[in-house]
């Protein structure tokens, strides 16, 4: 529970990136006195990513009022960019060996070396002040030490992506942080701008907090579906419902309501607070194919289920089941009781009860019609038939329905 824990308070609390708190990474402007708003330079296309950089703490502006989205970025400031917001920041990694590495960028560059997402351009030289290219974005953020994003290389007909680029270029393409410069070019010799950088970076971001939010959600629901913790069911909900979708987040979604239900059959001590279990998991029953629950038979579900220590939904399941039975098995012994002291309305009452355990519905008892009109003639039957089993029941009903032609 530990592990999951730390990994909600991530996601909860630090929300999309914001667990990197790091030094910027230009020494001419610092993020604590520069906000994103404070740029003249920063259009609406890039607004969110120089913001989330600024206030991650990432990167600064150029000046104050300058962020250069349209300069062109140093391969070391992006080592840099990318390494604080990997969190790749080993004191422990051995030296690059670079002998063009300045001193704030040593620790970022000898970690990114030591966890292969970078290699200089020599042994002893990284090209720090080199602009840097599209294809070595490319390769940078998809490795598999970074952001690990894979794609098929044939889905694109991009003419200027050599054998090197190819499958980083289609793992940024796939992962939707980047397009081509045009249809049949993907710019991998074009230097990349600061602005594009932040673009590339605030994307891969958001897609890893995705990714670890949903890995933090089905860990979360795993563990509390193996309990009877409503406060872990509670919190993989939150978790569930923010970052799961489509049939996942509905099967975890209704799992988690299963075992919600199940937390309070599996402390009920009064038919009311096993009732409530039971409605919720009448609510979801056809979505999981359960057995079918009613609400005149709480008393009796209350005395197959209450205190029986059940831990799986399963578990409850076949108690509701063997409930059922009881109740079936009852409904029919009344009918075969019908005499003649049974009155119409006590006949009625009893086919009630069937149409209450789902025997008989929507004004049908099996495939047969029944009609009020005819409880004289039913009862008439009930009075001298052998009932034993529902299919008896439903024989006695169509036998009257053919006498009286009813369809």
């Amino acid at each position: 529970m530990k592990k999951r824990s730390r990994s909600l308070t991530k996601i909860t609390a630090a929300g999309v990136g914001a667990v990197l708190a790091v030094a910027a990474v230009s020494p001419a402007v610092s993020a604590d006195t520069v906000s994103a708003a404070a740029f003249t330079d920063v259009p609406d296309r890039y607004e969110e990513a120089v913001e989330f950089l600024v206030a991650s703490n990432l990167a600064s502006g150029l000046t104050e009022t300058r962020f250069g989205i349209d300069e062109e970025i140093k391969r070391g400031d992006a080592a840099v960019i990318l390494a604080k917001a990997l969190g790749i920041q080993d004191p422990d990694a051995a030296s690059s060996g670079f002998a063009d590495v300045p001193d704030r960028a040593v620790l970022a560059i000898n970690s990114l070396k030591q966890a292969g997402v970078v290699n200089g351009k020599t042994a002893v030289h990284f090209g720090f002040e080199d602009p840097l290219k599209r294809g070595e974005a490319a390769l940078m953020l998809a490795d598999a030490g970074a952001y690990s994003l894979d794609g098929e290389p044939e889905n694109f007909g991009f003419s200027d992506v050599s054998d090197r680029y190819r499958q980083a270029v289609a793992g940024l393409l796939e992962a939707g942080i980047t397009q081509g410069e045009t249809p049949t070019e993907f710019g991998t010799d074009e230097f990349i701008t600061r602005g594009e950088f932040a673009l590339f970076i605030y994307r891969a971001e958001t897609l890893k907090s995705d990714a670890e939010g949903l890995a933090a959600a089905v860990e979360a629901a795993e563990e509390a579906l193996s309990g009877l913790d409503s406060m872990e069911i509670r919190e993989a909900r939150v978790l569930v419902e923010a970052y799961a979708d489509g049939a996942q987040k509905e099967q975890l979604l209704h799992a988690l309501a299963v075992q919600a239900a199940l937390v309070v059959v599996h402390t009920a001590e009064a038919e009311n607070t096993l009732e409530a279990a039971l409605a919720a998991l009448a609510d979801i029953s056809e979505a999981f194919s359960l057995e079918s629950v009613h609400p005149d038979e709480y008393s009796l579900y209350l005395e197959m289920v209450a205190g029986q220590g059940f831990i799986t939904a399963g578990e409850v399941q076949e108690a509701v089941a063997a409930a059922n039975r009881i109740a079936e098995k009852r409904a029919v012994a009344g009918l075969d009781a019908v005499g003649a002291e049974t009155t119409e309305g006590e006949l009625l009452e009893l086919l009630e009860v069937l149409h209450n355990r789902s025997l008989y519905a929507s004004g049908e008892f099996g495939m047969e019609i029944v009609d009020e009109a005819l409880l004289g003639a039913y009862l008439e039957a009930f009075r001298e038939a052998d009932v034993a089993a529902v299919s008896d029941v439903t024989a006695v009903i169509a036998e009257v329905n053919e006498r009286n032609r009813v369809t």
